[in-house]
């Protein structure tokens, strides 16, 4: 059966749900648990600029921090540790815990056992979500700054 000049109203329907769904994607901001994860991906590979963009140190410009995060990881750069985040939860809109099992020294102790962790989280004026730096728990990883 042909059918010339007719639009199938599923495929129109489908367009617009489309169009619909595609700018909230976009504008949608990162959650605690997706900032968490980026921090401690920055954390483990060095890199000082992202730990600057996602790290608060409340008191500091981001050049401040970009200084403090380089001092940190000169010190501790044969520092080895693995990471799995366990949990996340939203304390209230302002502050997060992201909850997290650390095996740490990794080149020290073979077989260590995971160690239980929480990274906190705040909201920055922009509604951004920012690791609490001067909050986080010092086993975590050596020399951080401190805020």
């Amino acid at each position: 059966m042909k059918r010339s000049g007719r639009i199938s109203p599923l495929l129109v329907l489908g367009i617009l749900c489309l169009l619909l769904l595609v700018p909230l994607f976009c504008a949608s901001k990162k959650g605690a648990q997706t900032v968490a994860a980026e921090f401690m991906e920055a954390l483990g590979r060095g890199d000082v600029n992202k730990l600057a963009d996602l790290g608060a140190i409340h008191g500091t410009t981001e050049e401040q921090r970009r200084a403090l995060w380089q001092k940190t990881i000169e010190r501790s750069k044969h520092y080895l540790f693995t990471w799995r985040i366990t949990d996340a939860q939203e304390l209230d809109p302002k502050t997060a815990a992201v909850r997290l099992q650390i095996r740490r020294d990794l080149q020290l102790r073979r077989g260590q056992d995971e160690m239980k962790y929480e990274l906190p989280l705040t909201k920055d004026e922009k509604g951004d979500w920012k690791v609490d730096v001067g909050s986080m728990d010092r086993g975590i990883y050596p020399a951080l700054p401190r805020g």
